[in-house]
């Protein structure tokens, strides 16, 4: 992977926004038959509707074997099936992807989690105190960047809740434009109102320089997971 690819893995963490994150799931109908699904694959999706959610869509690969399935309805109102070729949005499940490549990236010597976002994205993140050559990569993926998080705006979702355009697209420049118009937030967190999964070593730790324009904050008396933090980074951030 080149730099031209290096700087696209790390678009998708800086930009992939919750709300338009989608992976299109190819139809499996008329491809010739393939070695039988993981045991209880399409059961748990079955499964999963029996529960009560309305619908699910399922995918898993295995090498180069590919398996698809669908079970209950797309649209309650008219009782559209669920297929397995439909789009489906998954917001934050994206994080797991990104961090994985760019981790990955940095295991080959492609680049480091101390480097600048300036580095690998020139002019992005600027204004108003945000500055990409004081924020890292390390920052964006263990939530210690302190860059403003637009969907706690009311007006962020008012296209899909209020306008209810669905198909409505935030693009990864929008999205930023719309953090870079506040300073940084350099509020620590509580570990008593916050509890997440355990990280990864490799990226729990504090890095070694945070923004310029947080560090009026001290750090909190211990590192790690259960001590209190800088203010998360955006979902979109590392989605």
């Amino acid at each position: 992977m080149g730099i031209r690819g290096r700087a696209v893995a790390l678009w998708a963490g800086i930009g992939a926004v919750a709300v338009t994150a989608t992976v299109t799931i190819a139809t499996a109908q008329g491809e010739p038959a393939g070695p039988s699904a993981p045991s209880g694959f399409e059961e748990a999706v079955g499964q999963a509707v029996g529960d009560g959610f309305p619908g699910a869509v399922a995918y898993a690969r295995r090498g180069d074997d590919e398996w698809r399935t669908a079970a209950g309805v797309a649209d309650k109102a008219t009782g559209e099936r669920a297929r397995p070729e439909q789009r489906f949005r998954i917001a934050s499940n994206t994080k797991a992807f990104v961090a994985a490549v760019l981790l990955q990236l940095e295991g080959e010597g492609r680049l480091s989690l101390d480097d600048s976002v300036e580095k690998w994205l020139p002019g992005v993140v600027q204004g108003n105190g945000n500055d990409g050559e004081t924020i890292t990569i390390r920052q964006l993926l263990n939530h210690t960047s302190g860059i403003h998080d637009p969907t706690t705006e009311a007006s962020f979702f008012a296209p899909y809740l209020e306008d209810g355009d669905r198909d409505h697209i935030i693009t990864p420049r929008e999205v930023i434009a719309r953090s870079v118009l506040h300073q940084p937030e350099c509020t620590w967190w509580s570990p008593a109102r916050h509890t997440r999964p355990r990280e990864s070593p490799r990226l729990s730790r504090l890095p070694s320089a945070r923004s310029s324009s947080c560090a009026h904050a001290a750090p909190p008396p211990t590192i790690g997971l259960a001590a209190a933090r800088v203010a998360p980074t955006p979902a979109y951030l590392t989605s």
